[in-house]
């Protein structure tokens, strides 16, 4: 399933270099042309999952990752940081969907349009889990999206939730993933009890 672009809206590419002298213009807009297509490789793939799961189906992201790479399903095969996208956003899936619901004020996610719902989901990703690219440049590159392959209203109200999320970053970053501190806890167990429960009893029978 590959996302089409609307016609009605166009726009120029952000950069993901922050100070760029003129000679490395050219440079610089390349990497900022491969970072949008990967973007909307792993939109593409987020985008079908998601829709398959809401479907009812039972859906392995990272399987459809694999067989994108290999090539095995009669698309280009997927590149190194379209398929770190979708890594990452499946890691923090948890994490992400609750950020995006708490600054989506009037929309629940099941109300977002569903290629907004993805792209939310790789702007948020990137903004906190990937130091590589500036912050306005995430923001800038999920509002390309909305502005290729969503509704007119879709560049804005992408614009607003990811601008309070980058906002928000600082403190976002200090808390908490749980899904980071499940995998903490797994590695590094509470140590076991070594008190005698008997000493338990003795102690509540002479209070007794």
């Amino acid at each position: 399933m590959t996302l089409e672009p609307t016609p009605s809206m166009s726009h120029d590419h952000g950069s993901d270099c922050s100070a760029a002298t003129p000679s490395d213009t050219p440079r610089v807009e390349r990497r900022t042309e491969r970072h949008h297509k990967d973007r909307q490789r792993a939109l593409d793939l987020l985008f079908e999952a998601d829709q398959r799961a809401r479907a009812g189906e039972r859906i392995d992201v990272l399987t459809l990752l694999g067989r994108r790479i290999a090539g095995q399903d009669g698309l280009k095969p997927m590149r190194d940081y379209a398929a770190t996208i979708v890594e990452g956003v499946t890691e923090h899936a948890g994490r992400i969907d609750e950020i995006i619901a708490a600054n989506s004020h009037g929309w629940t996610l099941d109300r977002m349009p569903a290629v907004d719902r993805s792209i939310l989901r790789i702007g948020v990703w990137e903004i906190l889990w990937n130091p590589d690219v500036p912050d306005a440049n995430a923001v800038k590159g999920a509002v390309d999206l909305a502005a290729d392959l969503s509704t007119d209203d879709s560049p804005a109200f992408v614009n607003g939730l990811l601008g309070q999320v980058q906002r928000l970053a600082p403190s976002l970053r200090d808390a908490a993933d749980p899904a980071e501190d499940d995998a903490h806890a797994a590695e590094h167990p509470e140590p076991a009890s070594t008190a005698d429960p008997r000493d338990d009893e003795a102690t509540g029978a002479a209070q007794e």
